[in-house]
This record gives structure tokens, C-alpha cells and sequence, in this order.
């Protein structure tokens, strides 16, 4: 099981607790990296919504 799996059967508490980890670490991050994160994060909020 590769990480996007795992990603995706992610529950929701899961994906919420990981991007506010994101988020207090981004500043840490060097400008190029934090990006690719802010992206990421995006992703994972995107994810954590209830499909309709």
C-alpha cells in the first residue's frame, strides 16, 4: 500500500489533524517546499469534504 492509498481511506478526524500539522509546520519550510505542501494541503482539504 503506497501512500496515496493510504491517503485516500484517510477518515476524516485523520485528514483534518494532518493539515493543521501542515499548517503549524509550513513556516519552517523552505519557500520551494512550502509550496509544493500549500498544494498539498489543498488536496487533502479538497479530499476531506463530504462527496455529494
Amino acid at each position: 500500500m503506497n501512500l496515496d492509498e493510504r491517503n485516500c481511506e484517510v477518515k476524516f478526524s485523520d485528514a483534518r489533524r494532518e493539515s493543521q500539522v501542515i499548517i503549524g509546520l509550513l513556516p519552517r519550510f523552505p519557500m520551494q517546499q512550502r509550496e509544493i505542501w500549500t498544494a498539498r494541503l489543498s488536496f487533502i482539504i479538497r479530499s476531506e469534504a463530504p462527496q455529494r
